[in-house]
């Protein structure tokens, strides 16, 4: 749960505070509804209704706070750390902080226009945070983003010249996992899980290191593969792995979806009594007719199908089993 603090302040002390136990967050949180409160000039009621709601054994100490809980207030003088949101309502203007920096400073003729851009905030950090190269979003960036958008909307830009900027609605950028998630798979070796987000669907794929070289291998629904190998460092294979995902990019998507679909007929197949093989033969070799996927070995349409048919065997000699059991 993200928390915050929403205050007013008067020269350095805090005259009203309101805990923000939960949803604490810019967009689609209290940020939002605390902007848009600010944008119809009514923050000082809704500061006092938050109040108000805050946790009655939790107000003697938030009676104690002083702005070093949510800001850098003094140079020598820092709590530990800081709140994660802060929306401060100092000199008739609304400052927003995240854990103890401020993000931008909203006056009463920008308040509409900052509302906007809350509003569509991840389509602002789709466009400026993410990395195509290395297939992540950066976040740690997020101060430098706000720092432009804070000088053109102070310069008096529309939001409408702001939006004409932005990437497409429907935009779903590639995320590639890129850190140290222990994949237990051999106690000798070292392997990290680094799935891929692709088009609402995920493929994971698995770095390790064997005999001091790096491969990357594909967890497929039966079995992993190798795709690369042979680098000398995790780095330099995960840039590998990015390159051959972009130069076959559309055949992972198709990959993706493709690799849901087999999961469930594996799972049709092995737990189904009347489960139809012929009709799933022909489902997985007409879907390669119509849109090729990226064929990872063992992944090829007649692979499917053998493995696919091999689990429909084994339920069917199961079931017969349990049959027998039950005579």
């Amino acid at each position: 749960m993200t928390q915050g603090y929403f205050v007013e302040e008067r020269g350095k002390n805090v005259v009203t505070a309101a805990e923000l136990c939960s949803d604490a967050y810019l967009q689609n949180g209290h940020g939002e509804e605390i902007l848009e409160a600010y944008a119809e000039n009514r923050e000082k009621e809704h500061l006092a209704a938050l109040a108000k709601e805050t946790w009655y054994y939790r107000r003697a100490e938030i009676a104690q706070i002083w702005p070093g809980w949510y800001r850098k207030a003094e140079k020598n003088k820092r709590t530990s750390s800081y709140a994660e949101y802060a929306y401060v309502l100092r000199n008739d203007k609304l400052h927003v902080y995240h854990r103890g920096g401020r993000l931008f400073t909203v006056n009463r003729g920008t308040a509409a226009i900052w509302l906007k851009v809350v509003k569509e905030l991840e389509r602002f950090e789709k466009t400026y945070l993410y990395s195509e190269s290395k297939m992540e979003m950066q976040y740690e960036q997020e101060k430098t983003m706000f720092s432009m958008l804070q000088g053109r909307i102070d310069e008096g830009i529309s939001f409408e010249s702001l939006e004409a900027e932005l990437i497409p609605k429907d935009f779903e950028p590639l995320i590639l996992e890129d850190y140290h998630c222990a994949e237990m798979w051999q106690m000798d070796r070292v392997s990290y899980k680094k799935p891929l987000r692709i088009k609402g669907h995920e493929v994971v794929f698995i770095a390790a290191r064997d005999y001091g070289r790096w491969s990357v291998l594909i967890q497929l629904p039966y079995m992993r593969n190798r795709v690369l190998h042979g680098y000398t460092s995790e780095k330099r294979a995960m840039d590998a792995l990015r390159s051959f995902i972009w130069e076959h990019q559309e055949e992972w998507e198709r990959f993706a979806v493709v690799f849901e679909d087999v999961k469930r007929l594996l799972k049709e197949a092995s737990g189904q009594e009347g489960f139809d093989f012929k009709a799933a033969k022909e489902k997985i070799s007409g879907m390669y007719l119509e849109e090729p996927w990226y064929c990872a070995s063992s992944f090829k349409p007649e692979d499917i199908i053998g493995e696919i048919y091999s689990a429909w065997r084994r339920g069917q000699e199961r079931r017969k089993e349990e049959r027998k059991t039950k005579e």
